[in-house]
């Protein structure tokens, strides 16, 4: 089974491609444009999914600031924007 394959049946149609924007707040900091870079896939020994997580810039002082997130942290960010993208 070819990677792509595996991350559709782990993820579903909630994946957000790559190069999707948000803005995201968490509590009290200032709201950040951030980018989908790319995703962090960790297989088991049996090539099933373990763990996945996106990886996502955003400028923070000038400064390219890289972070990992689960999918349920776009979600909320979003409003669940996988529907609409």
């Amino acid at each position: 089974m070819n990677i792509q394959k595996q991350i559709e049946n782990h993820v579903g149609e909630r994946l957000y491609p790559i190069g999707f924007k948000f803005t995201h707040k968490r509590g009290k900091q200032d709201v950040k444009e951030k980018t989908v870079l790319n995703y962090e896939i960790t297989f088991n020994i049996n090539g099933e999914v373990q763990r996945f997580e996106y990886v996502l810039s955003y400028d923070f002082t000038g400064q390219k600031m890289i972070e990992r997130v689960v999918q349920t942290t776009i979600d909320l960010a979003t409003n669940n924007g996988w529907r609409t993208k």
